[in-house]
C-alpha cells in the first residue's frame, strides 16, 4: 500500500470520484473477519495508488487513518497499527503528510485504548507542521476532545467541543456534523452527572433522543448515540420513570 502509482493513462475515472467511492467503501464496509479486513485493504491501496493524481495527493494518509480506526475499532488492535506504522512510513515527504500520518497514528491507538501512546502521536503531528487546512483542524479537534473525554480531563474536552463549534461555523458544516459533537458533550456530562437526581436524568434523555433523531436524519452511524440512548433507557426504567414513545422509537 502506498507504494505504487497508477499509471494515469490506466485511469478511466476522475480521480477524485474514484477516492470518493472507494473512501465511501472503506467507511461503510463490514469487518468480521480477515477476509474484510483483506477487502479493505485492498481498496485502500487502490486508493493510494490513485492519490497521485487528485486534487489532494496527501489523500491517502487520511484513508489510511479511516481503514486502521475502523480495523482496530472492529477488535483487530495490531492489525490497525500495523497499518498506521505504514503511514508514518509513508508521510515522510513533507511536513504536512508527517502531520497527517502523526494523527493517524494518534487515532488508531486511541481506538485501541492506549491513550498515552495517543497523546505522544498527537503531540508529533503537531510538531511536525504548524499549518493545516480547516478539514484536517476539525478531525484533529474532534478526535482530541474524544482523548480528552476518555482520559477524565472533561473540563478541557468541552473546551475543545466549543473550538469544534466555531471550526464547523466556518466551514458552514454545522448542521451536518454539529450532532457528533453535541453527542460528545453529552458523553462528558453523563461521566460528570449525579446518578441520583432523576431531573438531570430526564434532561439527559431528552437531549440524547434529539441528537438520535438527527443522526437518523443526517444518516450517520447509529451505534455511539445508541448505546448512550439505550443505558439512559435502562437507567430511567430502573428509577421507574417515565420514557416517551419517541425515545423508544428512535431508539429502535
Amino acid at each position: 500500500i502506498g507504494k505504487l502509482a497508477l499509471p494515469a493513462e490506466l485511469l478511466t475515472e476522475s480521480p477524485d470520484e474514484a477516492i470518493s467511492a472507494l473512501s465511501s467503501y472503506i467507511e461503510r464496509a463490514p469487518i468480521s473477519d480477515d477476509s474484510d479486513i483483506h477487502s479493505v485493504q485492498l481498496y485502500l491501496a487502490l486508493a493510494a495508488a490513485i492519490a497521485p493524481h487528485s486534487a489532494d495527493p496527501d489523500i491517502d494518509l487520511r484513508l489510511y487513518r479511516l481503514a486502521a480506526g475502523k480495523i482496530a475499532s472492529s477488535g483487530f488492535a495490531q492489525i490497525g497499527r500495523d497499518l498506521v506504522e505504514a503511514a508514518v512510513q509513508a508521510g515522510t515527504a513533507t511536513p504536512r503528510r508527517r502531520r497527517l500520518a502523526w494523527f493517524a497514528v494518534a487515532d488508531t491507538y486511541h481506538r485501541t485504548r492506549d491513550h498515552l501512546t495517543g497523546l505522544v502521536a498527537l503531540a508529533c503531528a503537531f510538531a511536525a507542521d504548524n499549518r493545516a487546512d480547516e478539514e484536517e483542524l476539525w478531525q484533529e479537534v474532534y478526535g482530541l476532545t474524544r482523548l480528552l473525554r476518555d482520559i477524565g480531563l472533561f473540563d478541557a474536552a468541552l473546551t475543545m467541543v466549543d473550538k469544534g463549534r466555531e471550526l464547523l461555523g466556518r466551514m458552514k458544516l454545522s448542521e451536518t456534523y454539529g450532532h457528533r459533537l453535541d453527542l460528545l458533550a453529552l458523553q462528558v456530562r453523563l461521566a460528570q452527572r449525579d446518578r441520583d437526581d432523576p431531573e438531570q436524568l430526564a434532561a439527559l434523555l431528552a437531549e440524547a433522543t434529539a441528537i438520535g433523531r438527527t443522526v437518523l436524519d443526517q444518516q450517520d452511524q447509529t451505534a455511539p448515540t445508541g448505546i448512550i440512548l439505550g443505558q439512559l433507557i435502562r437507567d430511567a426504567r430502573e428509577r421507574d420513570m417515565e420514557v416517551s414513545g419517541e425515545t423508544d422509537g428512535v431508539f429502535a
